[in-house]
């Protein structure tokens, strides 16, 4: 039993061993929403995949960089893909020339940045330094002006209370929390017909960054949508790309779970995907840029629960066995011996002593002892062999008699005989 707990001991020290050096560096789960297909919370994506696919348009996870665009199964022209902004994996300078050549195909791009509202995914910064490279392909570039401050001079008198400092303190904080606010149509377009108000986020303190877009060759943006009370700033622009369109939002939270039920969030879609989606297109959500991926990647990998089942199936597997009828976790290995000429002398001899008489072998065995005396004392018949044993003064009469006995097929014990047999040739013959 001791060795038992010693052996299960051991055992949970190794696997923790194991344990320890094979596993990953365990990080602290990621509560944070992000838009993706399979984000349940606020802001994830998982509504509207859900809900273009209960209304049987075909939709795609796209889980590779964007240079696969042209290895999935799509149609060349009439997709419609949604990425949000800034991404979580930050994209190559190739997958953005690769996108620019998909959308130049006929393909349109609605990109949801967090341009006027920072959602807590969003912690990269500048949003739009990427995809600047994408529109930059089709003369268009979008910017943006910092407002200068408007805050009043400062008051140097003394008798500035502790009240309004502090209020002017909270009222500086609160322009930093983002609040409810409702977008309207800013032109009346196909894609805005039915549309009178659109929900999102803005955070007031980020509208003082006055974003607008700038053409190369005088093209002209279509502004979509503007807050209701300011309708000078524009949060989503339609913009002409090659043979396809890009739909660039400020608002990264137009269609995510938690608004898109809301207001004419919806609707609005609806719209967007009527003039864009082709007859064989698909929607295609951008996944890959915020953590799932098709491709080999270590912390996916570590993180399948699969991969920790097959480990702990194994390791209870490894611990029954050790704990098992033996301590030991295999047999030693015996290497196996050469039979030799002795060895087939030896397996005959147990062979003919298993099936001769006990009585023939006395005789045989006394017969030999006889000859071997013969030899070596030079004696010409058996007769002298036995006279010379008789006047031997080593030798007993009682030996003399078994020997005797022996010779005339007489009962005699076999080991009794045997072991005279060894005193007489220990005693004559060596």
């Amino acid at each position: 039993m001791k060795d038992r707990l010693i052996t299960l001991l051991f055992a949970l020290l190794a696997f923790l061993l194991s344990v320890f050096l094979l596993m990953p560096p365990q990080e602290p789960e990621n509560e944070v929403s992000v838009p993706t297909t399979e984000d349940r919370g606020a802001q994830g994506l998982q509504g509207l995949y859900r809900w273009l696919e209960t209304n049987k348009i075909p939709v795609n996870s796209l889980r590779r960089r964007f240079t696969d665009l042209s290895k999935e199964k799509l149609s060349p022209a009439g997709n419609l893909l949604i990425l949000s902004m800034p991404q979580q994996r930050e994209a190559l300078n190739s997958e953005w020339q690769a996108l620019q050549d998909w959308v130049d195909r006929g393909n349109t791009v609605i990109v949801l940045g967090a341009g006027y509202f920072a959602p807590s995914w969003s912690d990269r910064g500048d949003c739009f330094c990427e995809i600047d490279q994408l529109l930059s392909g089709f003369s268009w570039s979008i910017d943006s002006d910092q407002e200068e401050s408007s805050d009043q001079p400062e008051d140097k008198t003394s008798d500035i209370s502790f009240k309004k400092t502090t209020d002017d303190f909270i009222r500086k904080m609160e322009n930093f929390l983002p609040e409810q606010a409702s977008l309207m149509p800013q032109s009346k377009h196909t894609l805005t017909q039915a549309v009178t108000r659109i929900q999102s986020k803005i955070t007031a303190q980020l509208l003082e960054q006055y974003w607008h877009i700038d053409s190369e060759n005088n093209s002209l943006a279509l502004r979509l949508l503007g807050l209701s009370e300011q309708q000078d700033i524009t949060l989503m622009w339609q913009l002409e790309a090659g043979s396809g369109q890009v739909f660039l939002s400020l608002a990264p939270d137009l269609f995510n779970n938690e608004t898109l039920n809301k207001a004419d969030n919806a609707h609005f879609f609806s719209n967007i995907l009527a003039q864009s989606l082709g007859k064989n297109g698909r929607v295609i959500f951008d996944d890959y840029h915020f953590g799932l991926s098709d491709l080999y990647d270590p912390e996916q990998f570590f993180a399948d629960s699969r991969l920790h089942k097959t480990l702990g199936f194994i390791a209870l597997l490894w611990l029954f066995y050790v704990l098992g009828y033996s301590n030991r976790l295999a047999p030693a290995h015996v290497a196996g011996k050469k039979t030799s000429a002795l060895d087939f002398v030896g397996a005959m001899a147990g062979f003919f002593s298993r099936r001769l008489d006990n009585n023939v072998l006395a005789q045989a065995l006394t017969k030999r002892l006889i000859l071997d005396i013969r030899q070596h004392r030079h004696l010409s018949n058996d007769n002298e062999a036995w006279q010379w044993l008789y006047q031997h003064p080593n030798i007993q009469e009682a030996q003399l008699t078994l020997l005797q006995k022996a010779q005339q097929k007489q009962r005699t014990a076999l080991q009794q005989l045997t072991n005279t047999i060894t005193e007489i040739r220990k005693t004559i013959l060596l």
